[in-house]
């Protein structure tokens, strides 16, 4: 007879109500059995009085006693009850002058606080049963018109009590929905309030940290001209004073935006040649610092369409992902870069055979200060996921499909449109 919904708060405070009220009421009647006013069977008093123990036991059960228990006092207190009122209503002359059988109507009305639908209609057809079975031994033929107007009252109390409860209980699903949908906002409003917090902390230092930035790339450029001006006089070459001089040119675009206001103008674009020619670039620089890196870019060059980003915003995604999977990789391992998608949508995949991430991870990898690194700030990927997302794209993280174990950084960007 208990529903799903028995373990719930709600119905727990219930079922203690349930206890306490139906102590309460049998409190009551002994006292008039006691002044005379109700007239039983000498067996009477001490079957009241066992009854309003055990509906105070049950009270003290339900308020603090283990869930086994709580769920055994749940079925058996209907049941209880109904034998207790049938026995009493049978002592006191049956349907045809008996009060008790009050205490059939009770049980049914109190079933709507802890039971389902079901077990409110059972509690109703067991009601049913036993007004006529204690009456069977007293004879009916004499009581059969009122007996039979109790008994369909309690169907017609069992029926109502169910519809009412299966309302309630509509109304209880559709609020702890809408519960439910506030949390979920609530919490998702708690995560961008952190994020923000996070972003904060960074923001007051942002102007003095592009100022000393750019003092410090103008120094680098300075040094790194020279260097390259005694390699020329000397006719030598140096691959990685030109990686190092590439560098320090990014850095000197990074300070420059760091310092420049917010821009409302054109959106600018690559083709799907600069993309992959951006991608090669950055992959050339790593293996320059990382020898034991593996580093390739794959798909299908010639297809036309263009990227609504920015070099400089794709050069700074792909470093952030790019560099995360070369040090989840140790610096050392394959790492591929895919360029594929129709020509409305292009899409990008950033492959490693790192150890993988977990799914546990993968929810909250993209927030601000999360980070698995023990020297990490945990902004990276936070940063190419807004600047994908700013871009209309989107940017998600998955298990590395092509070889395991590994992770694969999916960027979905729409392709430039005209404004």
């Amino acid at each position: 007879m208990s529903g799903s919904n028995a373990k719930t708060p709600a119905v727990a405070r219930g079922e203690g109500t349930r206890h306490l009220a139906t102590f309460l009421f049998q409190a009551s009647l002994l006292g008039y059995v006691a002044l005379g006013w109700l007239p039983i069977d000498h067996r009477g008093p001490p079957l009241l009085a066992v009854a309003m123990v055990a509906n105070l036991v049950a009270f003290l059960v339900t308020l603090r006693g283990p869930s086994a228990l709580r769920r055994a006092v749940h079925v058996a207190a209907p049941l209880g009850g109904i034998a207790t009122w049938t026995l009493l209503a049978h002592w006191s002359g049956g349907a045809a002058n008996s009060l008790f059988l009050a205490g059939l109507w009770f049980e049914i009305i109190l079933s709507g606080l802890t039971h389902s639908v079901r077990g409110i209609l059972v509690i109703a057809t067991l009601a049913f049963a036993a007004i006529w079975g204690q009456q069977l031994p007293l004879g009916i033929d004499e009581v059969l018109g009122p007996l039979s107007i109790q008994s369909s009252l309690l169907l017609l109390a069992g029926a109502t009590t169910a519809w009412i409860r299966h309302s309630w209980g509509g109304r209880q699903a559709r609020l702890t929905t809408r519960l439910g949908e506030e949390e979920r906002r609530r919490t998702l409003t708690e995560q961008e309030l952190e994020d923000a917090r996070a972003l904060a902390v960074l923001g007051e230092r942002n102007a003095r940290l592009g100022h000393e930035l750019k003092n410090a790339v103008h120094s680098m450029k300075g040094f790194s001209t020279l260097l390259q001006r005694d390699l020329t006089r000397a006719g030598l070459d140096s691959p990685a004073l030109r990686g190092l001089a590439g560098s320090i040119e990014q850095l000197d675009v990074l300070a420059r935006e760091t310092l420049r206001p917010s821009s409302n103008g054109q959106p600018s674009s690559l083709t799907r040649a600069e993309v992959f020619e951006l991608a090669d670039e950055t992959l050339s620089d790593l293996t320059l610092r990382y020898p034991e890196l593996d580093c390739r870019v794959e798909g299908e060059r010639a297809t036309a369409g263009r990227l609504g980003v920015s070099t400089g915003v794709l050069a700074e995604i792909l470093t952030n992902l790019i560099q995360n999977g070369v040090e989840a990789m140790e610096g050392r391992g394959e790492l591929v870069v895919r360029i594929h998608g129709p020509v409305e949508t292009i899409r990008i995949e950033v492959s490693d055979r790192g150890p993988g991430i977990s799914n546990e991870l993968a929810n909250r990898i993209f927030r601000a200060g999360q980070t698995t690194k023990a020297d990490g700030h945990g902004m990276g990927l936070y940063i190419a996921r807004r600047l994908v997302e700013a871009a209309g794209g989107h940017l998600s993280v998955g298990p590395n499909e092509h070889a395991s174990p590994g992770s694969t950084f999916r960027i979905s960007l729409p392709a430039f449109r005209e404004v």
